[in-house]
């Protein structure tokens, strides 16, 4: 295909021009020019607008984190400061602090804490270990919450940037 038709997000229409295949005697080569020029410019502005989102978590869910990060520090002290227990403070502890943050980058530490919660819930009930496979039980019921509730809205940069929510 020689030709090819983009939609803009603000609605309109561009023609695109693939310069491999030879053009037609029909068209003058000025105005392919200036269309492959015009489509590459909207191309370009498409990544920034989609990087201004802000995240907005439940305020039961950041309770919640607040609630399990005090929680794991008392089990850290009253368990004879265990390795584990310092993995699980430091997991916690940036679960906590990416909650409260509304960078859309920060979703990443949920992910990772999930991941490790599943499987330590896993090791855990393997060693009988019952009251900690009952807190990364609870600390994975808590992240499949938060990953499933958060809300993403346009930051203020992009409104001001844009004048416009779209």
């Amino acid at each position: 295909m020689r030709h090819l038709l983009i939609e803009t997000p603000d609605g309109t229409f561009q023609l695109g021009v693939n310069e491999s295949i030879p053009a037609s005697e029909t068209l003058a080569p000025e105005i392919q020019e200036s269309v492959v020029t015009e489509v590459t410019e909207t191309a370009s502005g498409l990544g920034n607008e989609q990087r201004d989102l802000k995240i907005i978590h439940n305020e039961i869910v950041i309770n919640g984190w607040n609630i399990l990060c005090v929680i794991s520090l008392f089990k850290f002290y009253l368990c004879f400061f265990r390795e584990v227990d310092v993995a699980d403070i430091l997991c916690t502890s940036l679960t906590t602090f990416s909650v409260h943050s509304q960078n859309d980058l920060m979703l990443g530490f949920p992910i990772m804490h999930s991941f490790v919660s599943i499987i330590a819930l896993m090791v855990f009930i393997n060693l009988n270990l019952w009251w900690d496979a009952l807190y990364q039980f609870i600390c994975t019921i808590i992240l499949l919450i938060t990953l499933a509730t958060y809300k993403t809205t346009p930051s203020q940069l992009s409104l001001g940037a844009r004048g416009t929510l779209g």
